[in-house]
């Protein structure tokens, strides 16, 4: 019982201290801050189809030649189906990204909902790794694959960890300042 406890409370730390990076990176000066909607539906391996969310921030601009890259935060919220359960995804990630690819690594929750009008929930939390790679304008969707890696193993989850192709379409960087 500690154990979780303890994943909790750092879990919660790290969601403090991903909603004030871009807070102190904007008191330096170098940001560049737009936000991005996006919808993706993919497979998640041996549970079934994926589908949800993904709100990227972008934060900072590093710039590396003719590719400008960007540093950001990204909350994806979806959705997959394991052993006829619905189970509800809420992800948060620090990405780098370019017009062509993006890299992002972070913690996610895994939630199940169950029993007499789903009144009980199972939790787990965990490791979250993201790739994309996309090859040219906004009307092409991008191609992404995903793992979540649960840190305790929980009964009521089957699966060690999970692996997710995917594709999303990406709109145009909405600017918010710059």
């Amino acid at each position: 019982m500690k154990k979780n406890t303890f994943i909790k409370k750092n879990c919660r730390r790290f969601f403090i201290l991903l909603f004030f990076l871009p807070l102190s990176i904007f008191a330096q000066g170098r940001s560049n801050f737009y936000v991005n909607p996006m919808i993706c539906v993919g497979y998640c391996i041996g549970s079934g189809f994926s589908y949800g969310v993904d709100i990227t921030l972008g934060i900072l601009d590093i710039q590396q030649g003719d590719f400008p890259t960007t540093m950001a935060v990204s909350t994806k919220y979806y959705f997959f189906n394991l052993a006829g359960y619905s189970n509800r995804v809420l992800s948060f990630n620090l990405l780098v990204e370019n017009q062509y690819n993006r890299i992002g690594f972070g913690i996610s929750e895994i939630k199940r909902k169950w029993g007499f009008k789903n009144r009980n929930i199972h939790k787990a939390y965990g490791f979250t790794t993201d790739f994309g790679l996309h090859a040219g304008p906004y009307q092409i969707p991008w191609f992404g694959f995903r793992t979540i890696t649960p840190l305790v193993a929980s009964d009521w989850l089957e699966k060690k960890s999970f692996a997710d192709f995917y594709t999303y379409f990406k709109y145009e960087n909405i600017q918010l300042l710059k």
